[in-house]
């Protein structure tokens, strides 16, 4: 056990660096090569800027070739080396059940190549496009948004949670196009997202209603009150929930959860460091200077954040909020940046020191490790644990 904690300390002092890397390389490429903007005669059809595309080939190579990453690598590569005997149609799969999105994709790419590693890149590629075509639309500063997306750990869940990392990402883009009043596609990305992870749905709810939200600290503080009010009454809500949705897997956690009568101590202390961290940045950003210096937009994503507030008290005893409030909690990485100058030095380190401690309490989950299929060969956790 001591070697493992030592494993996951040295982990995150490793990650921590390695994130730094990506921030400083996505640095100098912003600052010394243009977009490259292409036109059609004389319209606009489209921008790169080099430094997000070349910083996107690095983290979708390093998640394409990954192996034994996470405590649900293994199983999703079983399930993508499995899927094409598991159904024999595209139509199967469909009517198997809703939340049915990532076999399908699975099906499809294997159907076209089935390695294991196309299908990670391919992944990857879905994955983290939305995420840097987002920073460019909404962030005053596209290196911070990024900082803040990979020390926060939304790229280190992506290479674990897959199915509700890919629902987040549509999310996203759900999001600018109801802000655009594009409905119609807007409601074809929300019923992706749910038929990814059907998480999604309650930050779909988010969305229609955000508009009707006055941010403010008085609201941080309601839902403050509203989220500590329902933990008092968290397993009779979670009995409701499981005959309401009468869905296989929200049943085993639920389960799960009545039968044990609370969350493991040491997630305890995780959803309690989590909830600090985004508490603590959402008390600045609520700061009336703070909120006049919002957009529109940028109000909405605040008010988004806010609403997530609650189900980060929920998972101090049921873990499992947590996944659901940081599918809207990845709009904060666009409100950073309008952090005040005089305290963005000691917020940058803030973030690096967040980072450092969300990496070790990832690596809990069996993150402490990074290897590839050149040098590695895949192992259920059972086995990865073992080697310890």
């Amino acid at each position: 056990m001591t070697s493992r904690y030592g494993q996951m300390l040295l982990w995150g002092i490793q990650f921590t660096i390695f994130s730094l890397l990506v921030i400083g390389l996505y640095l100098v490429l912003d600052r010394a090569f243009p977009k490259i903007i292409f036109r059609l005669r004389y319209a606009k059809i489209g921008t790169i800027y080099l430094s997000d595309f070349f910083c996107l080939i690095i983290l979708v190579v390093i998640v394409g070739i990954r192996t034994n990453s996470g405590s649900d690598y293994y199983n999703y590569l079983l399930a993508f080396k499995s899927i094409d005997s598991w159904f024999y149609s595209l139509r199967e799969i469909v009517d198997a059940r809703f939340q049915n999105g990532l076999y399908t994709l699975m099906y499809v790419i294997k159907k076209i190549n089935p390695s294991e590693v196309v299908f990670f890149i391919f992944y990857g590629l879905l994955n983290y496009i939305p995420v840097f075509y987002m920073i460019r639309k909404y962030s005053k500063h596209a290196v911070l948004s990024l900082m803040s997306w990979i020390f926060l750990g939304f790229f280190l869940m992506s290479t674990n949670i897959l199915k509700q990392s890919l629902a987040m990402s549509l999310i996203l883009l759900a999001f600018h196009q109801w802000q655009s009043k594009k409905y119609i596609i807007f409601s074809i990305l929300s019923i992706l997202a749910c038929w990814f992870h059907l998480s999604s749905l309650a930050v779909i709810i988010g969305i229609l209603i955000v508009n009707h939200i006055k941010p403010s600290k008085n609201f941080l503080y309601l839902m403050g009150t509203i989220g500590l009010s329902l933990l008092l009454f968290l397993q009779p809500i979670l009995i409701v929930i499981s005959k309401v949705l009468r869905i296989r897997y929200i049943d085993v956690y639920i389960s799960s959860f009545l039968q044990q009568g609370s969350t493991e101590f040491k997630l305890q202390v995780a959803a309690l460091i989590i909830l600090m961290i985004y508490v603590l940045i959402l008390f600045h950003l609520t700061r009336p200077d703070v909120l006049t210096r919002f957009s529109t937009v940028h109000l909405r994503m605040l008010g988004l954040c806010l609403l997530m507030i609650p189900f980060l008290i929920l998972s101090i005893r049921f873990y499992i909020f947590n996944r659901l409030a940081f599918t809207g909690l990845q709009f904060i990485i666009f409100l950073i940046p309008y952090i005040q100058k005089p305290r963005q030095r000691l917020f940058y380190i803030s973030l690096i020191f967040a980072g450092f401690w969300i990496s070790i309490l990832n690596a809990d989950n069996n993150y402490y490790n990074y290897s590839t299929v050149f040098n590695d060969t895949p192992v259920s956790i059972q086995e990865f644990v073992r080697r310890d």
